[in-house]
């Protein structure tokens, strides 16, 4: 196992090349579509996806009775089951809330969201799962207690890799009133 890391490390520090010369074979997504929209459709948008070839692994942000802010936590997928390094990818919303982080464990990218949506994004949640798709558990959530439950389902295979939020005032700070989060298929 250690070698494969080994070798997926080079990869992407010698651009692709092993050092034997192989070429590395490069993921690409595909089959992009969108959840379904979840709370208000107010405010304007906040697009956010992580780079072709990587998939988000964690959320971070602001969330107090509703989600103030969310940003992409995203990892290029290097060879199949094996993710490079991470990166913070953009965001939206206001700076209010209690700071949070939802994060997959090593090895586990997002393959979809569960929460609370009346008024805003009252709560956001992740579900974590391995590339290969046997394994997966539910990663915690972040946010208050109103609006009706959601979950947003996939088919095996995807993952997310971005989100389309609304963002508007409310009680005075800007919040996320919306959320359609998109997912890809990794292909190899």
């Amino acid at each position: 196992m250690l070698r494969i890391y080994k070798q997926a490390f080079l990869a992407t520090l010698l651009g692709g090349l092993f050092t034997t010369g192989a070429a590395v074979a490069q993921p690409t997504t595909g089959g992009d579509r969108s959840g379904n929209f979840w709370g208000e459709s107010v405010g304007s948008f906040a697009i956010t996806h992580c780079a072709p070839g990587s998939v988000a692994i964690g959320i971070t942000g602001g969330a107090g009775e509703l989600v103030d802010s969310m940003r992409l936590i995203c990892a290029p997928v290097i060879s199949p089951g094996v993710l490079g390094g991470e990166y913070f990818a953009g965001g939206g919303g206001g700076d209010g809330g209690t700071p949070y982080q939802l994060r997959c464990a090593w090895g586990y990218a997002i393959e979809g969201i569960y929460g609370k949506a009346g008024v805003g994004l009252d709560r956001i949640g992740i579900r974590c799962r391995t590339l290969d798709w046997r394994y997966g558990y539910t990663a915690g959530y972040a946010g208050g207690y109103g609006g009706g439950d959601f979950w947003d389902h996939v088919s095996p295979g995807e993952f997310l890799t971005g989100f389309n939020a609304r963002v508007a005032p409310w009680n005075g700070n800007m919040v996320i009133r919306g959320i359609t989060v998109r997912y890809s298929t990794i292909y190899w």
